[in-house]
């Protein structure tokens, strides 16, 4: 299997098979040596599970450096309007966006430091699974309100969490590299994360 290049450099998609027989199904969803072909230096710091009902829409998730991270997504039930929106250089704001399908594979998003993440669910039970390079940052932690990126979404009135709808317009963000000197230059690193993860209860994703 074969790393697929997406319209956004250094972002992939990967479609694994999914095995089946009279006991159910069985699928591989990391090989290491596969991963350090695109991402080098990836090592898994945090992974997270996902569960959304039918029009949910999550994102778009994006943390700034020190914490910025690469990041593998993969759906393992129901159906996704994957979403990816570039925040670098001469790319800024732009959109590529994968359709998955967990019936007729596992898809695997790969997603390179400077490019947001979010997902549409098309299915009354979608569930994707995250693999990410830095584990979560409160001061790093930002994203793009879905509503201002050029994508017709095929849900007009998603289901959205309140953190999410204030996300902010993408038209109010500095591109990168721009942005690195001036998040670098204000995150406090006192209150910054290190060592294990602790998700606040306002930050439902």
């Amino acid at each position: 299997m074969k790393w697929e290049p997406l319209a956004l450099p250094g972002c992939y998609v990967l479609h694994r098979p999914i095995f089946q027989d009279a006991r159910g199904a069985f699928c591989k969803l990391l090989d290491a040596d596969e991963v350090s072909g695109i991402f080098s230096d990836f090592q898994v710091k945090d992974a997270y599970t996902s569960t959304s009902h039918k029009n949910v829409l999550r994102g778009l998730h994006f943390q700034y450096p020190p914490e910025d991270h690469y990041k593998l997504v993969t759906i393992s039930a129901g159906q996704a309007l994957d979403v990816l929106v570039d925040l670098r250089g001469e790319n800024f704001g732009k959109v590529d966006c994968v359709k998955m399908d967990a019936q007729q594979a596992f898809t695997t998003i790969a997603i390179t430091k400077g490019v947001a993440h979010g997902f549409l669910s098309l299915s009354d039970r979608c569930t994707l699974n995250y693999l990410t390079s830095s584990s979560h940052s409160k001061v790093s932690d930002s994203g793009v309100n879905w509503q201002s990126i050029d994508l017709d979404w095929p849900s007009k009135n998603p289901i959205v969490s309140k953190r999410d709808m204030e996300l902010p317009a993408i038209s109010g963000l500095l591109p990168w590299p721009a942005v690195l000197n001036v998040k670098t230059n204000i995150i406090d690193t006192e209150n910054s994360h290190s060592g294990g993860s602790h998700l606040p209860q306002s930050d439902i994703r």
